[in-house]
């Protein structure tokens, strides 16, 4: 609701302690509105894999958006005109677009050793911001607020994902 109840609100962070479920959520959330063809294609990017780049980000998504012949004609161009156009594709279609574990990208205490240099930070906020307001919704799942992402009016909306209820809890 929080993601498509809003206008010019197609970014969310789903926040939660260690293990409160959000790499779950994300994954059912990815496989049923696929399922029920909210979204096209699901794009998936989790730091806890690596430390994914801008520019690894988008050659992936650009792969699976282009034919090939276009996908070789886009490697001629500069990074900026890659994200541009990869940014222009995604705001004009309805797909998902899921980074997962960014805690690790301003390397927090505990998380994955797969930080991005301030450099590569500063290159996904820009390209984040290109989507803002756009058909592709975006999903980000991490165990910190993500000031550096969330801060402004252009940064997604934060839904924190509660633990256990004192219930559940009790039982497991």
């Amino acid at each position: 609701h929080r993601l498509l109840a809003g206008r010019n609100n197609n970014e969310l962070l789903v926040q939660g302690m260690a293990g409160a479920g959000k790499t779950t959520l994300l994954t059912h959330l990815a496989w049923w509105w696929q399922r029920t063809g909210l979204v096209q294609k699901v794009f998936r990017f989790s730091y806890e894999d690596r430390a994914w780049t801008v520019s690894q980000i988008i050659r992936d998504i650009r792969a699976r958006l282009l034919s090939p012949a276009e996908h070789a004609q886009a490697d001629a161009m500069s990074e900026q005109a890659q994200a541009e156009q990869v940014a222009a594709l995604l705001r004009n279609t309805r797909h998902l677009l899921i980074l997962d574990n960014t805690e690790s990208v301003t390397a927090t205490p505990a998380a994955i050793p797969h930080a991005l240099t301030p450099d590569e930070q500063d290159k996904l906020k820009t390209f984040l911001a290109q989507l803002h307001g756009g058909r592709t919704l975006v999903l980000l799942g991490s165990r910190e607020p993500e000031a550096w992402l969330t801060s402004g009016r252009t940064g997604p909306g934060i839904y924190e994902l509660p633990g256990l209820d004192p219930q559940a809890a009790s039982i497991l």
